[in-house]
């Protein structure tokens, strides 16, 4: 651990790149998600609006909409999916569907770039559904490494 903390504190991360990193990440929104691939030294497998169908779909509520008439809303659109799904193709009805429809993913990432994520999504200007789920990521990584996972 020595080693590691003086290749970390004297700039040579490049050797963090050889540590690798798969993350399954379950019930976050598309928005969340399309956070997460701006961080293009990562590698994702996501859930497809093509192929599976979104009928009655799981969503992500801001806490910020918990009183207004999103959840109406979000049952429209599920409704208008519904009716459209039964004789359109999935891959286009899924142009109805909002940014706060929940999926799936992976994520293969090494140390480096899992650095960098954190310097970036852990930050309190950061929206608060990507800080709390790099904050999730990081409870899975091993305790010694934690203190490069930082804001």
């Amino acid at each position: 651990m020595k080693l590691v903390k003086h290749l970390y504190n004297n700039g040579h991360h490049s050797c963090f790149e050889h540590i690798y990193f798969t993350f399954r990440i379950d019930g976050i929104s598309r928005a969340c998600s399309h956070q997460l691939v701006r961080h293009r030294m990562c590698s994702f497998t996501q859930r497809s609006q093509r192929y599976c169908s979104e009928e009655d779909f799981e969503y992500i509520t801001p806490p910020s909409m918990e009183h207004t008439s999103f959840i109406n809303d979000m049952e429209d659109i599920a409704d208008m999916y519904s009716y459209y799904v039964k004789e359109h193709p999935k891959e286009d009805v899924r142009y109805i569907l909002p940014n706060a429809c929940a999926t799936s993913l992976y994520l293969s990432c090494n140390l480096r770039e899992l650095i960098h994520i954190c310097n970036e999504r852990l930050c309190s200007k950061a929206q608060w559904e990507i800080r709390q789920l790099v904050q999730e990521m990081v409870k899975l990584v091993d305790p010694e490494l934690k203190f490069m996972l930082v804001p």
